[in-house]
């Protein structure tokens, strides 16, 4: 796989795949890391399979006790998650956090120049991210997550920095 194939998500999960501000719905689903809203879950596929894009665990669930690969476990999500970012400090921006990722891990995936890598999408309800990274974030509003004209507008912005 070259670097000019690979389309990367960093993902949050709380304000992206369930919303922060509702009570537990018959709807949420239930996986091991906690609640996830199905319409975020769906609208989330929709973008992953219109890039086939690979996904980047970005959110503070990957500090839970549980593996990377195994935190979406039962929420019917057909994904491939090849990693997540470091956590670098209590103090420190998820921008920088994603940045090491890219610099260190990415190398495996194809990623040989980290300075000229710009396909990846940093998906987030908030925007502590470096300024450099701002082409690259999405944000969602952290009451409604990830909805369908979300996500379409998500690949849209992907696939425009595949150009850059």
């Amino acid at each position: 796989m070259q670097c000019s194939d690979i389309s990367l998500i960093f993902l949050d999960i709380d304000g992206v795949l369930n919303k922060q501000c509702s009570l537990p719905d018959s709807n949420d689903v239930q996986v091991k890391g906690g609640r996830l809203d199905s319409g975020c879950l769906s609208a989330f596929q929709e973008l992953v399979d219109s890039t086939q894009a690979k996904i980047v665990i970005s959110s503070a669930w990957r500090s839970k006790n549980i593996p990377y690969n195994e935190l979406l476990d039962g929420s019917g999500l057909s994904i491939d998650i090849i990693g997540k970012t470091p956590s670098l400090s209590d103090y420190c921006f998820r921008g920088n956090e994603i940045w090491a990722w890219v610099d260190q891990d990415g190398k495996e995936i194809g990623i040989n120049s980290p300075h000229n890598f710009n396909q990846y999408l940093i998906l987030d309800d908030s925007s502590d991210i470096l300024y450099w990274q701002r082409h690259n974030l999405y944000r969602t509003e952290s009451d409604t997550g990830l909805t369908s004209g979300g996500a379409y507008r998500a690949a849209r912005q992907l696939k425009s920095l595949k150009n850059l």
